[in-house]
């Protein structure tokens, strides 16, 4: 059982995931947001809706204490290899 969330706040950031280059213009919104608003991301999550070809990031965060920016990218997938 939870007895204490510790961030309360959600930004989500949504992009069409059938290029690589959406995936990482997402991630870049994502670096950014965290920059430009000084907040302290606690959770990051990402989901692929595979119907709708859309990939779904969230980052929970604080705004309530000294903020730092995140720097995502995407990692090289399984098929690639």
């Amino acid at each position: 059982m939870i007895k204490h969330q510790v961030h309360s706040k959600f930004k989500v950031f949504i992009s069409d995931a059938e290029s690589e280059d959406a995936v990482e213009q997402l991630f870049r919104q994502a670096d950014v947001f965290t920059k430009d608003n000084s907040v302290a991301p606690k959770s990051i999550g990402v989901e692929y809706l595979e119907g709708q070809k859309r990939l779904i990031l969230s980052i929970g965060y604080r705004d309530d204490e000294p903020g730092y920016p995140v720097n995502l990218s995407p990692c090289s997938s399984a098929s690639s290899r």
